[in-house]
C-alpha cells in the first residue's frame, strides 16, 4: 500500500507546487466593487506577471462597457498592492491590502477618495490591444469637438501624435479639465480615414479627414449608442 501511495503523493505535491508557481501573490482575476455615495460600481481587475517577470494588468467596468483598461505602476508587496487605472496624471490610484483571497483598500483621484473591495475568482485573462498603425502628419496635433451627452454638450480635446515606435498614439479629455487625459488604446489610419478605440471608457470613433485637412467628420460609439462627432483644428492653429 505504501508503495502505491508514493506516486499518488508525488503527483499531489507537484500539482500543488505547479499551482503555486502559476499563481503568484496578487495574480488572478478579481471581481468586486468601488463604494459610491449612492450606489456601488462593479469592477473587474486582472493581474499577472509577463514572461519578463513584470506585472501587467487590466481593469473592466462591465456596467459601462469598459474593458481591458490598462493598469500602470503596478506594485505587489507581501501584504499590499498598488496600481493606477491608466497611465495619466489624475487617473484613479488603488491602494489595497491582501487578506486571503480578497483585497480591500482605497481608491483616490480628482481630490476624492472612497473604498473598494475585490475577491479573487480565477486566473487572470488579459487581452492585449491590437497594434496601432502609423498616422500621417495631417492627423497629428490637437483637435476639438463637441459631443452631445444627454441635455448638454461635452467640449472634447483630442491629441494625436506619433509614438516612439512610429505608431499612432493619442488621448482624449474634456476641455474643462473634469477628466484626465484618457489614453487611446488603438489607432488605425487608412488613407483619409481614422479609427480609434478607448477601452477605458468603452468608446470608439470612426471619421474621415476632409480635403482642407482641417476637419475630421465621423461618429462616436459608446454604450450601444452612436452619435455624430466632428473634430476641428483650434482657431488659428493648423496643427
Amino acid at each position: 500500500m505504501k508503495t502505491l501511495l508514493r506516486p499518488v503523493c508525488a503527483l499531489v505535491f507537484f500539482g500543488a507546487l505547479g499551482a503555486a508557481w502559476q499563481m503568484p501573490k496578487g495574480a488572478g482575476h478579481w471581481e468586486g466593487v468601488i463604494k459610491g455615495a449612492s450606489q456601488d460600481v462593479g469592477i473587474t481587475v486582472d493581474l499577472a506577471l509577463d514572461p519578463k517577470g513584470v506585472w501587467v494588468g487590466a481593469m473592466g467596468i462591465p456596467a459601462q462597457g469598459a474593458r481591458d483598461i490598462p493598469l500602470s505602476g503596478i506594485a505587489v508587496e507581501e501584504n499590499s498592492v498598488r496600481f493606477r487605472m491608466f497611465d495619466s496624471p489624475g487617473s484613479p490610484v488603488f491602494d489595497g491590502q491582501f487578506s486571503g483571497e480578497t483585497i480591500s483598500g482605497s481608491v483616490s483621484g480628482g481630490g476624492e477618495s472612497t473604498s473598494f473591495q475585490l475577491k479573487r475568482t480565477g486566473e487572470a485573462s488579459i487581452q492585449p490591444p491590437r497594434s496601432s498603425t502609423p498616422i500621417s502628419k495631417e492627423f497629428e496635433g490637437t483637435w476639438e469637438g463637441l459631443l452631445g451627452a444627454g441635455d448638454r454638450q461635452l467640449h472634447l480635446i483630442l491629441k494625436l501624435a506619433a509614438a516612439a515606435d512610429g505608431a499612432g498614439a493619442g488621448s482624449l479629455a474634456t476641455a474643462d479639465g473634469a477628466s484626465p487625459d484618457i489614453p487611446i488604446t488603438t489607432i488605425a489610419q487608412k488613407e483619409n480615414r481614422l479609427d480609434f478605440e478607448i477601452r477605458a471608457i468603452g468608446g470608439s470613433y470612426s471619421g474621415t479627414l476632409n480635403q482642407s485637412r482641417g476637419e475630421i467628420s465621423g461618429n462616436w460609439t459608446q454604450g450601444g449608442s452612436t452619435v455624430a462627432l466632428v473634430f476641428q483644428r483650434p482657431a488659428g492653429r493648423k496643427k
